[in-house]
């Protein structure tokens, strides 16, 4: 199955509510190109959405994790002051929390569930408890690159971090 094909049936299997969010999201081009598989996999009955989404994953995901340590994305990430990442992933809905946080133990997970509201966390702490053989490889991915762009971003418009007033006020990770 094409990169485009495992976008589209990925979003079709999520909530109507979480796929606007991450559509809303992607770039002018890349919505253009899922569009199409995406419109195909809409149409097709839940149960067949399920089945397809089963041969996917069990035929080109060997494992629920990603795997790419040589990523920058994934190693900005994992880098990235606690200060800097709880706002960013604070902001996104409580499941796409749960399956960013799925990708492995950040060192900033506990500080993100404790930033959230009481009803997003137990939404957090319910999925992370469950079965994660069933986590969205693809969505958990692309949401590491967008956090690592957002990370990107946020530094690039505040300019380099000041180390030195960070640690005389107290500021740390």
């Amino acid at each position: 199955m094409s990169p485009t094909r495992k976008a589209a049936v990925q979003l079709a299997a999520l909530s109507s509510h979480d796929r606007n969010w991450i559509w809303k999201r992607l770039e002018s081009g890349e919505r253009d190109k899922i569009k199409p598989a995406l419109d195909e996999f809409l149409r097709i009955p839940p149960a067949a959405l399920t089945v397809e989404l089963h041969k996917m994953r069990n035929a080109s995901i060997p494992s629920p994790r990603v795997r790419r340590s040589d990523d920058s994305d994934l190693a900005s990430v994992r880098l990235a002051a606690t200060k800097e990442v709880v706002p960013l992933v604070r902001s996104l809905p409580p499941a796409s929390v749960a399956l960013l946080m799925q990708v492995e133990n950040w060192r900033w997970s506990e500080d993100v569930l404790r930033s959230l509201d009481l009803p997003s966390r137990n939404v957090v702490k319910e999925l992370l408890a469950r079965d994660k053989s069933a986590q969205n490889v693809v969505l958990a991915e692309w949401l590491v690159v967008q956090l690592a762009a957002r990370i990107r971003t946020e530094r690039s418009r505040l300019g380099p971090p000041d180390q030195k007033f960070d640690s005389l006020v107290g500021i740390a990770d």
